[in-house]
């Protein structure tokens, strides 16, 4: 191909016949009426438009560019928001479960010791949550003591004992702070009345004082006292004391109290039916007359207007048990901001709230159990016919023997009454007493049912609180809901030898005499099934003691048998060496032959040999103390 001219290939280059050919083809698509003015002039602006085309496109790709930022950012805020969200439906979520969980719960101080402080901890981030109790201190219990309250020093002043902990804070538990030492104490101490406002301060409003201790600088206070190497950081106690309404004082009391208010109601009942009757009749007569003395409209009003007193039950007894909530931030180096102080605050006075309300309605609760239960029994012939049964058992069954000792007759007659009572303590009525008990909340005559745990072989460490002769109702009572606990009671043995180890709390003779302390009529007034339960088991010791007895008496009579034969025998062998020695020293005199064997074949047959029975081996009877079977 032929080489193009230079000039043009000049006007072909792009910086020339691309602008032209652009410009051309604006001209012929405008066609204007002045065509060369018009070219020139866009010739003359070509350089400023492409000037602006290109600041356009960069102005139109940094907006992209910040829009596209903004939409990144927008992203991330809308993410952060959505996980901001998503952590607050869990926070207030876990509140929710939290305090439901508090409404709900029949056991707060196991929630006091591990739930509380660990909730807190996670909702809050707080690095140090525990629990402290104010109480006496506590000792080691006797196996001779029975008192509830033996494992604390009474003679000491209580002090604060930390019971629970959030999960860096469990070494504090079981440590205790020594009266009158810290902080801490304070929160127990009666809070301040507010002030009225001075003269001339009307309508100023008292900030009241927050119901909880705050150090914002433990290292500034120097009573504070440090269970660990001390750090920066600051300190918060929230008093967490309640009334306690789960006793046995407060439940005898509510029950006399529901029962008061229970008649009172009905005899109001019945007085405002007696005075409607009355003032209808007043009506009735009324409406007879043509001018009667008083018109019906003011009779009506007279009746409306009668005022009934309400009836209410007063508040159950109680007993104040005090708590502290205690957090800090020790290792942090921060304040507690004030949204944090409320939050425990607030925290501590809910879980008050539901504890006291929780414990009023289980006592309610076991109020009503316990008198439903008295309805459905007539007690009266129950023990009549209890005792009645026994005596026509004991009159059929016993067969008197005049041979037979005291011990031996007393024995006969207990075991009769062992068998009986075990045979009622079968019967599903009776069953169904004793089980009923599960159910309550606040249980009466604990040794009793702590004394026929031992009897059955569980150790202390299985019926009571570890440490203590504070009985564990929420364990026991399973047990003696079970059938395998009546099992045990039926399959118990009482006769005959016992080897291997009692503690010495569960002795037989141990057990018995801490049965006889119990006051059979007012059990019978509480529960007749738990009355027939004392009754076996009562029976039971007594039966085993005298059949140890026998048997021993037994035993000594052997022994004194088999002494006497020894003796009979020593004195045949005797004689019979004195009048062989006269038989041969006679038959010598005579000059005549001593047939020794003839002889002793003779005097054998005169004289049959005495039979020793075997050496008598004493019983073992391991679950008693000797001195009270001899």
């Amino acid at each position: 191909m032929a080489k193009l001219p230079a000039d043009i290939q000049y006007l072909l280059d792009d910086k020339i016949g691309l602008v032209l050919s652009e410009g051309l083809n604006v001209l012929y698509n405008v066609q204007p009426r002045h065509p060369i003015d018009y070219f020139a002039k866009w010739l003359l602006n070509y350089e400023a438009t492409q000037k602006n085309k290109k600041t356009v496109h960069e102005s139109d790709n940094k907006t992209k560019d910040i829009l596209k930022k903004y939409d990144e950012v927008a992203e991330v805020r809308k993410k952060k928001e959505a996980a901001v969200e998503e952590q607050r439906q869990l926070t207030e979520k876990a509140e929710n479960t939290f305090n439901e969980k508090l409404e709900k719960h029949e056991y707060h101080e196991e929630l006091l010791t591990n739930d509380l402080p660990s909730f807190i901890e996670k909702q809050k981030g707080l690095p140090a949550v525990y629990i402290g109790k104010l109480e006496h201190p506590t000792r080691a219990v006797g196996d001779d003591e029975e008192d509830e309250l033996a494992h604390l020093d009474t003679s000491q002043q209580k002090l604060i004992s930390y019971i629970g902990a959030s999960g860096a804070q469990k070494f504090i538990i079981g440590r205790e702070l020594l009266p009158d030492t810290g902080v801490t104490y304070t929160v127990f101490q009666p809070k301040e009345e507010e002030q009225p406002p001075a003269e001339g301060e009307e309508g100023v409003p008292v900030v009241a004082k927050p119901n909880y201790l705050y150090i914002p600088d433990v290292t500034k206070d120097q009573r504070i006292v440090y269970f660990r190497i001390p750090k920066l950081g600051a300190y918060q106690a929230c008093p967490l004391s309640y009334k306690s309404v789960l006793s046995e004082r407060a439940f005898d009391e509510g029950v006399k109290e529901r029962l008061r208010v229970q008649e009172e109601r009905e005899n109001q009942k019945r007085d405002k039916e007696q005075r409607d009757e009355e003032f209808q009749k007043r009506i009735q007569e009324a409406q007879e007359q043509e001018q009667p003395a008083q018109p019906v409209e003011e009779i009506e009003e007279e009746w409306k207007n009668i005022e009934w007193p309400e009836i209410e039950e007063k508040e159950f007894e109680y007993d104040e048990r005090k708590f502290v909530l205690c957090v800090d931030t020790l290792g942090e180096d921060r304040e507690l901001t004030e949204a944090e102080r409320n939050y425990v605050s607030d925290l501590a006075t809910n879980f008050v709230k539901c504890w006291e309300e929780s414990e009023r309605r289980q006592l309610s609760r076991d109020i009503d159990l316990y008198i439903e239960a008295q309805r459905t029994v007539n007690k009266e012939e129950f023990v009549e016919n209890l005792a009645s049964k026994l005596n026509e058992e004991i009159n059929t069954q016993y067969q008197e023997d005049e041979a037979d000792s005291e011990a031996k007759q007393n024995y006969k007659k207990a075991a009769i009454a062992a068998e009986f009572y075990k045979n009622k303590l079968l019967e599903e009525d009776v069953k169904k007493m004793i089980k009923s008990l599960a159910e309550y909340r606040v249980i009466k005559f604990k040794p009793l049912i702590q004394n026929v745990m031992y009897f059955l072989g569980y150790k202390k460490g299985q019926v009571n609180v570890p440490g203590t002769n504070v009985l564990e109702w929420k364990e026991v009572k399973k047990t003696i809901s079970r059938d395998d606990f009546f099992d045990k009671l039926e399959n118990y043995e009482f006769k005959g030898p016992k080897e291997g180890y009692w503690e010495r709390y569960a002795l037989t003779n141990r057990l018995l005499q801490k049965l006889e302390k119990i006051n059979v009529e007012e059990l019978e007034d509480y529960n007749l099934g738990l009355a027939v339960l004392y009754r076996y088991v009562k029976q039971v010791l007594e039966a085993r003691i005298l059949d140890i007895q026998v048997r021993r008496a037994n035993k000594e009579e052997q022994r004194r048998t088999r002494e006497n034969n020894i003796q009979e025998a020593e004195n045949l062998a005797a004689q019979r060496e004195r009048e062989l020695e006269e038989a041969q020293q006679k038959a010598a005199a005579d000059e005549e032959e001593f047939n020794q064997e003839e002889w002793e074949a003779r005097w054998t047959e005169e004289h049959p040999p005495i039979v020793i029975p075997e050496e008598v081996i004493d019983d073992i009877d391991e679950d008693i103390e000797d001195e009270n079977a001899a």
